[in-house]
């Protein structure tokens, strides 16, 4: 058995990991802005998942990378990694708890906190033996100092100042990320150790990462049954849903059509950074899509306007519905624009090498800007509270899919047909 196969293997487990952390963190939200408890309002329960979403991310990206850059697979890695995931598991129990007040909610930035310090530790332990580490450790080290008292000063604090405290931490250390790769920064800390950093196994760990976020939205289709028993209404709106996803992931893999291409990770440092974040974007819009989908697949003929339910038969009217099928409507709206704007500028981010005429439209300017005009379109939809949630899913879902068709037809090659022998 060869060894790729063994860490492809290993892998698969640790990203089962992150499947249970993302599948918490989706029903959290779920609870908290479409529930009956809510203590706060669709903005905020978007910015309190967002930091729970970056913070998970944050400990996969920095686990990737370490197992990217020390590919040793020895000993002391694979106990590091064990250890790691441990404490991730304990974070994705512990996270939806972080903006309560009782005492528990502390356990999960101390968990964070001790994610953070051992992996200064041992890459502080690797720096004497890799003497151009040294000097990346000392930047983190400076950059931690700023990132530390903000991380303990949220744990004496609750709603609102802990969203402040914490958001505020994690921008700064999104920042030094961002530093990190500049040019500059990497001439100064002479990096000859990161010669052999696997680019392309890189790209494909982010990749299966989005693969994970896709699938807890295919899986809230199917858990917990909540199409009903049968062929029902619910049925025909979750095939909307699934259809949905299917585009979303073949513009993702399929990215601007291009036969040939230099990725972007093997251009400028700059869009190696925009390639890295707008797949955070990307990865956070598309499970908040996810998520807000489900109330809209369960009332496919909910009125938001005047909150009657069924086709005309029923005159049964629940404002506080009403008012959870008027803000999925929206969430899914921009959440769905920001997704397919991001996977847009990722696909752009890569060069293309095409020959020009090769293809039937050799512009990918063009072959992509029906995407920008469903995003526009998209967007303007839920101004409209009279319309039911299924002709919301379907208008939706028929335009992805019309983007999609045009993009495999307007790529294939100049001689090619949609249909031959």
């Amino acid at each position: 058995m060869t060894k790729g196969l063994i860490v492809g293997r290993f892998e698969l487990f640790i990203d089962l990991i992150w499947v249970g952390i993302i599948s918490n963190l989706a029903e959290n939200f779920s609870d908290h802005a479409f529930g009956t408890d809510s203590k706060l309002n669709i903005g905020e329960d978007i910015i309190e998942f967002t930091i729970l979403f970056l913070v998970a991310w944050r400990v996969w990206k920095d686990l990737q990378m370490f197992m990217t850059k020390y590919h040793t697979n020895d000993l002391v890695q694979r106990l590091f990694v064990v250890w790691i995931i441990i404490l991730a598991m304990l974070y994705g129990n512990n996270a939806p708890y972080l903006f309560d007040p009782g005492d528990s909610s502390n356990l999960a930035i101390i968990i964070y906190l001790i994610i953070l310090g051992s992996f200064i530790v041992v890459e502080t332990a690797y720096s004497i033996y890799i003497p151009s580490l040294r000097r990346e450790m000392i930047l983190r080290a400076a950059f931690m100092a700023f990132v530390l008292p903000l991380w303990v000063s949220a744990t004496f604090f609750t709603y609102p100042l802990r969203f402040g405290l914490i958001f505020a931490a994690i921008i700064i250390e999104l920042l030094t990320i961002a530093l990190i790769v500049t040019p500059a920064v990497e001439r100064l800390l002479k990096q000859e150790h990161l010669e052999h950093f696997d680019a392309d196994h890189w790209v494909e760990r982010v990749q299966d990462f989005f693969i994970i976020i896709l699938g807890e939205g295919v899986m809230s289709l199917i858990k917990g049954s909540p199409l009903g028993r049968g062929i029902t209404d619910q049925a025909g709106t979750g095939v909307l849903a699934l259809v949905g996803y299917y585009v979303l992931s073949s513009f993702y893999f399929n990215g601007d059509q291009s036969r040939r291409y230099v990725h972007a990770v093997r251009r400028t440092w700059w869009r190696k950074f925009l390639w890295l974040f707008a797949h955070v974007f990307m990865a956070g819009s598309t499970l908040v899509l996810g998520v807000s989908s489900v109330p809209l697949i369960q009332n496919p003929y909910f009125n938001a306007e005047n909150g009657r339910i069924g086709d005309g038969s029923t005159t049964a009217s629940d404002p506080q519905l009403a008012s959870i099928i008027n803000s999925a409507k929206w969430v899914v709206s921009v959440s769905l624009s920001t997704t397919v704007t991001c996977q847009t500028g990722i696909a752009l981010l890569s060069r293309s090498l095409d020959r020009k005429g090769s293809l039937k439209i050799s512009n990918r300017y063009v072959r992509l800007l029906p995407r920008l005009l469903v995003v526009a379109i998209v967007l303007c939809l839920p101004i409209d509270r009279k319309m039911p949630a299924n002709a919301f899913m379907s208008i939706v879902v028929s335009l992805l899919f019309l983007c999609m068709f045009w993009e495999w037809v307007v790529s294939l090659e100049r001689d090619g047909g949609v249909f031959e022998p």
